[in-house]
């Protein structure tokens, strides 16, 4: 179906668009999106994978969300009844509407996440946005504060959230600490120095969430494992595990023994969701120290392991001085904390393969 290309034409047909690709976004979110994350996080699918399959969802609802507005902007085109011609844009935006208030309604993704709000500590509690009655829940079990991770730029749904808390907050009785964190996209310098603060000397009980209180609420979590000499907590159910996981983006992920994995270096988000997340206790890099291609790399491992407090170590193993550099990564695994990461920059590389055979003998 087509229609003639005038300038009122074309901007009728941007709204419609706009108002349909929003909807049906809405839905990819919370259906096709969500259940593919699911599914390859439950069949220990590499980030890569994931993304691979995610991104060919988008590319799908993009085709299809310009196809469908297409032949909604023609028919309003073709429409003679002048009422009735802006009937559909009208319904248009209010299906953007609706699918606004669903965003901006955390409970409702929780749901269709499965999450839980996690009790396990007597100080700190973690989960997903609080609604009035979970404030109010709050304040009759004695919590003091709220620490809200939501960021202003996250629109339009976190901005809106965060203003609507603050009252919500002050109407409950509780104190809101707002600290903005944004994984994957800042190093969150001073979020990390505020929560070492609260962690080390917490005065009260602290309800901790993000939107879903899922990569945000993991790290700050590790955090507090680290930094309190008080408060203890349980490791995320809902974090992801190197356990049985065949590969990272890098090279594939191998078992050397219990709880010992052998990988390639993990990009940013791989960290954040496989080792930090995780519960990682300790990293050994056997990148070289000497490669001034690889010493940055090294050197941003170590300062981003500093921050969460996890025992960082290097030990190279070239191929002149192979056998000696073997033993000593062998003394250092068996002292190790575990869960124990050990990697090389590519885990498939012929030298990182001659080092797993050396390790499971």
């Amino acid at each position: 179906m087509s229609f003639n290309l005038s300038f009122r034409n074309v901007i009728l047909f941007a709204f419609i668009w706009l108002c349909i690709g929003f909807a049906i976004g809405a839905t990819t979110l919370l259906g096709p999106v969500r259940w593919i994350a699911n599914f390859s996080r439950s069949q220990s699918y590499s980030d890569n994978t994931e993304g691979v399959l995610i991104k060919a969802i988008i590319v799908l609802f993009v085709i299809s969300s310009f196809f469908i507005a297409r032949l909604i902007a023609a028919k309003a085109i073709k429409t003679v009844d002048r009422k009735r011609k802006w009937i559909i844009p009208a319904v248009s935006a209010a299906l953007a509407t609706i699918a606004l208030l669903i965003l901006i309604n955390p409970k409702t993704l929780s749901n269709f996440s499965a999450q839980q709000k996690d009790t396990s500590n007597a100080q700190f509690t973690f989960g997903s946005y609080p609604s009035k009655d979970d404030l109010e829940n709050l304040k009759q079990e004695r919590y003091t504060s709220v620490i809200s991770l939501l960021h202003p730029a996250v629109t339009p749904f976190e901005p809106t959230l965060l203003k609507e808390e603050q009252e919500l907050c002050k109407d409950a009785g509780i104190t809101l600490i707002s600290i903005p964190m944004l994984p994957w996209v800042s190093e969150n310098e001073e979020a990390i120095n505020k929560i070492k603060q609260i962690a080390a000397n917490p005065s009260g009980k602290y309800y901790v969430h993000c939107y879903l209180g899922k990569d945000r609420v993991n790290l700050v979590k590790r955090l507090i494992n680290s930094y309190s000499g008080k408060a203890t907590t349980e490791k995320s159910g809902t974090s992801r595990s190197l356990s049985n996981l065949g590969e990272l983006e890098r090279g594939p992920v191998t078992t050397i023994g219990n709880e010992i994995f052998f990988t390639p270096y993990p990009t940013d988000e791989e960290y954040m969701g496989y080792v930090i997340s995780a519960g990682v206790q300790q990293v050994i890099s056997l990148m070289d120290s000497t490669d001034p291609e690889q010493v940055p790399r090294i050197e941003a491992e170590r300062k981003l392991l500093a921050t969460y407090n996890i025992p960082f170590v290097v030990i190279p193993v070239p191929g002149n001085n192979r056998q000696k550099q073997l033993n000593k990564l062998k003394v250092a695994m068996r002292s190790a904390q575990k869960p124990l990461v050990i990697h090389h920059f590519f885990s498939n590389s012929q030298q990182a393969v001659a080092i797993i055979g050396a390790l499971k003998k």
